[in-house]
């Protein structure tokens, strides 16, 4: 099975980071001595079972890693643009892994142990890892995070996605959503309608209902994946995080 992976790195330093960071781009803010882009391509080099890696950013900025990847091409308006952008070059992948580049703390096994889960589990088209507030906190006592309660647990949400190539165009308009209201839990339960409003807002939502109806929305097979590492879903939105993950490291 070839499994090809895209880096996400063109998201500005334009928000809840710029107080604390004077870097241009996200993926340029320097942790343990280099950008924390650095981190995630090391890890992705590392995965045993990924094919081609896609660099997506600004290019003059990240041209020195170029001799890391197979391709390094420049990002897009949007983040959905620059997935389009390496869409192109894996029309003949199996599956494609997004990756963020805000995730520093993240390790080549973790992301091979996510594949070998998703794939585990039967043959959906789009895989999401989540990573429960207990798991969270027992590595990782007082880390922020958004967290949805299902199935009584409360979960949160990796920066990683295994999805087959075919369906990404299916999933624009939607994908365009979600990263949009992705720290919004009771929006993104409007993507969904107004039963798993209902439910989010009373503590009944269960994790096989937001699979059913999300594969039932997007007209593909979904199934999200419990993870134990928090590693995966800790990404840099605010000062707070710079710092949890700059002592880890």
């Amino acid at each position: 099975m070839k499994i090809d992976a895209i880096i996400l790195a063109g998201a500005l330093n334009n928000n809840g980071l710029q107080s604390c960071a004077i870097e241009k781009y996200e993926a340029l803010i320097k942790i343990g001595g280099k950008p924390m882009v650095e981190y995630v391509v090391e890890a992705v080099n590392g995965a045993h079972l990924l094919d081609k890696k896609i660099l997506i950013g600004p290019i003059e900025d990240l041209n020195y890693l170029k001799k890391d990847v197979e391709f390094l091409i420049s990002s897009g308006e949007t983040m959905i643009d620059s997935i389009c952008a390496g869409l192109n070059i894996c029309q003949d992948s199996d599956y494609i892994l997004i990756v963020t580049s805000d995730i520093p703390l993240i390790r080549s096994f973790m992301i091979d142990d996510f594949i070998k889960q998703s794939l585990g589990t039967g043959q959906s088209e789009i895989y999401y890892p989540i990573v429960s507030k207990e798991c969270n906190e027992s590595k990782y006592p007082g880390v922020e995070r958004t967290y949805v309660k299902l199935n009584a647990q409360e979960f949160t949400g990796g920066n990683l996605a295994l999805i087959k190539p075919a369906i990404i165009d299916d999933l624009l308009t939607m994908f365009t959503k979600m990263i949009t209201w992705r720290k919004k839990p009771w929006k993104l339960s409007q993507l969904l309608g107004v039963k798993m409003v209902w439910k989010y807002f009373f503590g009944q939502l269960q994790l096989n209902d937001v699979e059913q109806r999300f594969s039932e929305v997007v007209n593909h097979q979904a199934k999200a994946v419990k993870i134990n590492y928090p590693e995966i879903g800790i990404d840099i939105d605010k000062k707070s995080d710079l710092n949890l993950i700059k002592a880890a490291i």
